[in-house]
């Protein structure tokens, strides 16, 4: 059951992140030393999410595969509550899609709101018994105004995703291989 919770936290998460993530990777790595420079001189993260980070720099990657025994002694200190603060920050650090679906979210609801509460008026002077007094306006009127501050988080969030792009440093781009770079030619026509 785990196996299969972690692979499809995986596929949401590349779908969320937009880079690929392959399910049951690891942290251990042995990485070129031009990766570990631009992990340690690029990546200025309090918090970093390894196995995203590697596969958003973009260097060339290659999966061994390999059979973990079953522990030997003691308990695992990889908790629920540790893995799902795990999933929290992988979230956090690669996608802005959470954020970003609280403004649709919020006006989706703000429509069907009033789309109901039209229609209960409708009702409600149709067959004026079937309803009590005020239910429908305050039903309503705070459907309305709790969608209408969902909407406006979302457009917040807007904000703060991209203040957290910022704080975050990451390089816009990240270069394997400088040809020529250093050479006089080229600096005198590049």
């Amino acid at each position: 059951m785990a196996r299969q919770l972690s692979a499809g936290f995986y596929r949401v998460l590349s779908w969320l992140a937009g880079i690929p993530l392959h399910p049951g990777m690891a942290d251990f790595r042995l990485l070129a030393p031009v990766v570990v420079d631009v992990l340690r001189d690029s990546i200025r993260e309090q918090r970093p999410f390894l196995r995203g980070l590697m596969a958003w720099i973009g260097f060339r990657q290659q999966v061994v595969d390999y059979h973990a025994i079953a522990r030997i002694g003691g308990t695992t200190k990889y908790t629920l509550h540790r893995r799902l603060q795990f999933a929290r920050n992988a979230i956090i650090a690669f996608s802005h899609v959470p954020l970003r679906l609280a403004a649709p979210v919020g006006l989706t609801i703000a429509l069907v709101c009033m789309v109901y509460g039209l229609g209960t008026l409708v009702v409600a002077f149709a067959d004026r018994s079937s309803l009590p007094p005020g239910w429908v306006s305050i039903f309503v009127f705070g459907l309305f105004i709790g969608a209408i501050q969902l909407a406006f988080i979302g457009i917040l969030g807007e904000y703060l995703a991209n203040v957290y792009l910022e704080v975050q440093r990451r390089p816009r781009f990240v270069v394997r291989d400088a040809l020529n770079y250093g050479n006089d030619e080229y600096r005198r026509t590049g």
